[in-house]
């Protein structure tokens, strides 16, 4: 069972998923294999998922992915097929309460929608080049884009209204994120940076700018007083983010850093690389805790559990590891 479900849900909404992308791909023969061998139980344990877990199930669902249709064919579940968009789409994500999802497309846009309808309830549209990434603010009320025209767009959820334009990066956002208390965003570029913003004046508050090649994602503390950055340079770097001062960088891998995360408690950081492994690191020390490797090629993703005692990774040789 264990591997089953983490065979359907290693990845985050928003996490580092592509159009096409293998990461996405499941091995449905022996999928099919353990739902029919523990359908109970999977019922069961479906009916507790936690929201990254949730988050995730919700993404292959809006792929119409087969392995996940005949899932939920055999349990009983309901499924909702989003459809509206004109070209992929890049990433889904739950709001908090659980009742919206918010997609981001390469046909420009993003949409809200109705979980228990399907209906689309808003589309967001002003980008003029592909959506990469959307997501919530914690209080559901808020959504940021990021988008290859070099900007991100801080959205009402009810109205669909355009609230602010973030400019100031010299090249593609990869991803932008909400701090926990909705008052900032921080957002990677192609162009070496990561930028921390205002969210009610659309203001750039601070440019994180240390690396030597392109910053693939950026991510907030829990405290909301750190940002972590990963980078195309094969290293990530964490940040104050009122000073900007770059406090540790943190050098082991091989090859590109695509992704990484902090633990809950802000002391331990996990970082995806093209070299095959994840790394854990201590932040204080900034040493590596542990390294998973045994993959034969690169690593997609790693995010912690919500206790910050495990982690799941997404490879490119269409497996997963926890």
């Amino acid at each position: 069972m264990r591997k089953l479900f983490m065979a359907l849900l290693v990845l985050p909404m928003g996490a580092y998923t592509m159009e096409g992308s293998e990461c996405l791909k499941v091995h449905e023969k022996s999928l099919v294999q353990n739902i029919l061998e523990n359908k109970n139980e999977l019922r069961k344990v479906i009916k507790k998922l936690s929201p990254d877990m949730s988050r995730y199930l919700a993404q292959l669902i809006l792929k119409d992915h087969p392995a996940i249709k005949f899932l939920l064919n055999k349990l009983s579940l309901p499924s909702k097929t989003l459809e509206g968009h004109a070209k992929g789409v890049y990433s889904a994500q739950f709001n908090g309460a659980g009742d919206k999802v918010v997609t981001a497309s390469s046909d420009g846009t993003a949409k809200i929608w109705d979980v228990a309808t399907g209906d689309g309830l808003v589309t967001l549209k002003g980008h003029d080049g592909r959506v990469i990434s959307a997501q919530f603010n914690e209080a559901g009320d808020k959504v940021v884009t990021a988008s290859w025209d070099k900007t991100a767009k801080i959205w009402d959820v009810a109205t669909g209204e355009c609230l602010n334009t973030l400019k100031g990066h010299d090249d593609c956002i990869c991803s932008a994120q909400f701090n926990g208390a909705g008052d900032k965003v921080v957002t990677a570029s192609d162009d070496n940076t990561a930028k921390i913003w205002d969210v009610v004046t659309g203001e750039c508050l601070v440019t994180l700018e240390d690396h030597a090649n392109c910053v693939g994602s950026a991510q907030f503390n829990g405290a909301g007083d750190k940002v972590v950055t990963a980078s195309d340079d094969n290293t990530a770097k964490i940040w104050d983010v009122v000073t900007g001062e770059c406090l540790v960088t943190i050098e082991g891998h091989d090859d590109v850093v695509g992704s990484t995360q902090f633990n809950g408690a802000g002391d331990r950081v996990v970082t995806a690389s093209n070299d095959g492994t994840a790394k854990i690191w201590n932040v204080a020390r900034s040493s590596c805790h542990v390294t998973i490797d045994g993959n034969d090629r690169r690593v997609i993703s790693a995010q912690f559990n919500k206790a910050g005692y495990k982690v799941a990774t997404a490879n490119r040789d269409k497996t997963e590891k926890s």
